[in-house]
């Protein structure tokens, strides 16, 4: 999607937040809330997009009920913040929870992040193992990226290539293939050069 695009769609969303907070309908607010995030982060508006995130996942934990729903897409929006803005270790103190609520709500939408992650903190044997776990999971949930995602996925993947080589990039994403989502949050979130505790590269 292009700048303009992207705009355009924020102020949408941003009229949609706004219309359903007049009607009362929290959990439709929430969720164009969580759509802004999203295209906060994706315009490179990150601090902004981590104060509204961080806003919104105390409302929600405030009123629980049917606004939880939306809690994967929140933390995928302060995940991918905290990397924008280098708070790497922030970010991983939210992948358990985010885990969780991807288990509970049957929500692909954590996978690449956690890619993101090991990417920015140069864990390249983790990053290439959870390549191959986010491949796994889109094609089994019959993912669809969005162009942009699918870009830094393919960006990281090429990153990791170069710096462990083409044949240990493609033995450890194979590997990563068959982690459970258990697995991936774990490594992931685990601090330490390469994901110390399943191998270096």
């Amino acid at each position: 999607m292009l700048r303009g695009d992207l705009v355009a769609a924020l102020q949408g969303r941003e009229a949609e937040r706004l219309l359903a907070e007049q009607a009362g309908w929290q959990d439709a607010a929430d969720a164009a809330e969580s759509n802004v995030l999203y295209i906060l982060n994706q315009l490179g508006r990150a601090e902004e997009a981590l104060v509204r995130g961080r806003a919104l996942l105390a409302r929600v934990d405030a009123l629980g009920g049917a606004t939880e729903g939306n809690l994967p897409w929140v933390f995928n929006a302060l995940i991918a913040s905290c990397i924008a803005l280098g708070r790497l270790d922030e970010a991983a103190a939210l992948v358990p929870r985010a885990h969780a609520m991807r288990l509970r709500f049957e929500a692909e939408v954590l996978p690449l992040q956690l890619v993101s992650l090991a990417a920015a903190r140069q864990q390249h044997a983790a990053a290439a193992r959870l390549i191959g776990h986010a491949r796994a999971s889109y094609e089994v949930h019959a993912v669809v990226l969005e162009p942009m995602e699918q870009a830094l996925l393919d960006r990281i993947e090429r990153q990791v290539t170069e710096a462990l080589g083409p044949a240990r990039a493609t033995e450890l994403m194979h590997q990563g293939r068959v982690l459970d989502e258990a697995a991936a949050a774990a490594l992931a979130a685990e601090p330490g050069p390469e994901g110390a505790g399943l191998g270096h590269a």
